[in-house]
């Protein structure tokens, strides 16, 4: 019998407001990269010049079934583009597991 794959509802948020109130909740695979990052979600929404703590280089803001999400570096000496230690945020826990699944599913990752 063969497995039935999930189907994942997943749009940017394009609203010029970054992911205000959402918290850590986990973290993409170790070893993901910007440019697998561009590939899944496209260009991040924000970039250094609309944080002025300079905690976070880069942002991407979307929706996945419903549940808001963000994925940034944070506190991350390296560049954006070769940063592999990726944040997830959301208002809930549980959406942490719906963005990996997607970001997996998409990527086939790899983790050696």
């Amino acid at each position: 019998m063969k497995k039935e794959e999930k189907t994942f509802i997943v749009r940017r948020i394009n609203n010029g407001q970054k992911g205000i109130g959402t918290f850590r909740v986990g973290y993409l695979p170790k070893g993901t990269t910007y440019q697998d990052l561009v590939a899944v979600f496209g260009e991040p929404q924000f970039s250094k010049d609309y944080f002025t703590d300079g905690k976070v280089q880069v942002e991407w803001l979307g929706s996945i079934d419903g549940h808001t999400f963000t994925i940034y570096d944070y506190k991350d000496p390296l560049p954006a583009e070769e940063v592999i230690d990726w944040h997830i945020g959301a208002f809930v826990k549980e959406t942490a597991a719906l963005v990996i699944s997607y970001f997996n599913s998409c990527i086939k990752y790899d983790i050696g």
